[in-house]
């Protein structure tokens, strides 16, 4: 059954070829053939066909119609060397429009791969200015409570000198009085004394 399917999708193939030979000689002024060389191209690029393999395919094509016409006209046929110049035309000409394909495709890829370095980078700047952000935000939050810290300590700082003077105070009025009972203990030893 799989050869059977093989077989089937090769005849199909043959005949879409057969049919495209067709319009591109019969009707070369019609769209249809040089659209079909577009979506070719475009088919070949999305599954990584080179360039020159697909190039080497449509110049085995085109050697294999000009031995069809000769073989069928012969070579002593009047207009020979017309359709066989006109097979090389439209062999360069199917080429041209190949190669022309391959570039776009090419160029378009790395468009789309600047594109999404640019949309990742765009969202690595974001991600990091919104970083920076939350720490700033962290950052004036402890510096806010810091202040308030500082603020508190000095206050405290404040009530301990404030504390110390009146301590130093209450500490000289006591040595004053020590002094003067001093005084008046030795006033009292003196006289007793004499």
């Amino acid at each position: 059954k799989n050869d059977y399917k093989k077989q089937q999708y090769m005849n199909d193939r043959i005949n879409e070829a057969a049919k495209f030979t067709e319009e591109q000689y019969l009707n070369i002024s019609d769209t249809s053939w040089t659209n079909g060389v577009i979506q070719q191209a475009l088919g070949a690029c999305e599954r990584d066909v080179e360039i020159s393999d697909v190039l080497a395919a449509v110049t085995i094509s085109h050697q294999a119609i000009i031995r069809k016409l000769i073989e069928r006209a012969g070579l002593d046929h009047p207009n020979i060397l017309t359709f066989i110049d006109t097979c090389i035309i439209v062999s360069s000409l199917e080429m041209t429009m190949l190669s022309a394909c391959y570039d776009f495709y090419s160029k378009q890829q790395i468009v789309n791969r600047q594109l999404e370095y640019s949309n990742q980078f765009e969202a690595d700047i974001t991600s990091l200015a919104q970083d920076v952000a939350n720490r700033a935000d962290i950052v004036r939050q402890q510096a806010a409570s810091s202040s308030l810290m500082a603020q508190s300590m000095l206050e405290k700082t404040s009530e301990v000198s404030t504390a110390s003077e009146q301590s130093a105070m209450v500490m000289r009025e006591a040595a004053q009085t020590a002094a003067g009972l001093i005084r008046a203990i030795e006033q009292v030893r003196a006289e007793v004394e004499i």
